[in-house]
């Protein structure tokens, strides 16, 4: 696998990122880009939704809001996931209740939202296609355990997955008809839609107490990174194998990991940012800081975009902190 020039430069030293931010105007608890239309979905405490067209960014001017949206939140939601389909028809939206939602906008025609209720906190949502039927699908998971996969038409759950035996804290979509599910059974498990029970479980061993795994898969849908908050290695598997390909070690910890959008070039959020290159693993493995050690906490939350405002291909890498009403870039 060949590093793109840009990526090449900047482990060379040749290159270094630029930082800026984008203000949002209240504080953010979450925010998903759908890498097709570069459309970004920015969630905030006031219970708000600001889709911002990412289409135009020149790192200077101001984000063109293309649509508000307002949910009706009790004083103790928040909303901590959310997820759009390719065609920002759906918008899966949990909000650390009992409860999810699901927008729907249809051309010419209002908004709409549905809710799904749950005897157990939802933890995390997102959606998938099933590749057979073209059937849209929302999953969602939390305290109960069990993974929900409800009709975006109808819904109506219509399937549960079992095998876990602590809280679902992450979900994540794959090609097809699978999907990855990151628990606090220090599993990652890898489901297929089709079946009831899980294809593949993979685990890190040095993961200590009741910690779920930080999870990215790579563009390719063909390799799956593994962190945690208790250990300082970087696990990376062959998902059709659950082969253990490579674990390296890492500075510190790890909160958050985001492949980009080609390349097998990993951002790991820990006490900094550092950019990894997993092209040549398990031969090679190289890490390099992007911000140092600082009063900013990044977490899950990292995303990249492809840019050709540039005279050449740029790349843009989207991280939020803790707290504060900031979404903070790096551009390459």
């Amino acid at each position: 696998m060949i590093v793109d020039p840009v990526f090449k430069e900047f482990f060379e030293d040749k290159k270094s990122f630029g930082k800026n931010f984008i203000n949002h105007p209240f504080a953010v608890t979450n925010f998903y880009l759908n890498k097709n239309s570069k459309n970004f979905y920015v969630a905030d405490i006031k219970g708000s939704i600001y889709n911002y067209d990412l289409n135009r960014f020149d790192y200077t001017s101001d984000l063109k809001v293309l649509r508000k949206i307002r949910l009706d939140l009790s004083n103790d939601e928040r909303i901590n996931n959310i997820f759009s389909n390719d065609s920002d028809s759906l918008v899966a939206v949990s909000t650390n209740s009992t409860q999810t939602r699901l927008l729907i906008f249809e051309e010419n025609e209002p908004s709409r939202e549905m809710t799904t209720k749950f005897k157990h906190k939802i933890l995390t949502t997102t959606l998938m296609e099933d590749s057979r039927t073209g059937q849209s699908i929302q999953l969602s998971a939390g305290l109960s355990r069990n993974i929900s996969a409800v009709d975006c038409f109808s819904n109506k759950e219509f399937r549960q997955f079992e095998g876990h035996l602590g809280p679902v804290t992450n979900l994540k979509s794959l090609q097809g008809c699978c999907f990855l599910s990151s628990s606090k059974d220090k599993q990652v498990r890898l489901w297929d839609i089709r079946v009831m029970k899980s294809v593949k479980i993979f685990e890190i061993e040095d993961n200590v107490g009741p910690t779920a795994p930080v999870m990215t898969v790579d563009s390719s849908g063909s390799c799956l990174s593994l962190g945690s908050a208790t250990s300082k290695n970087l696990y990376s598997f062959d998902i059709s194998s659950g082969r253990l390909v490579s674990k390296n070690p890492v500075q510190s910890p790890i909160r958050g990991l985001g492949f980009s959008n080609s390349e097998r070039i990993l951002a790991i959020a820990s006490e900094g940012l550092d950019l990894a290159d997993l092209t040549q693993i398990p031969a090679r493995f190289r890490q390099k800081p992007i911000h140092q050690k600082s009063s900013l906490k990044f977490g899950q939350n990292l995303t990249w975009m492809r840019s050709d405002k540039a005279e050449q291909d740029s790349y843009i890498l989207f991280a939020l902190d803790h707290v504060g009403n900031q979404i903070h870039y790096f551009s390459l």
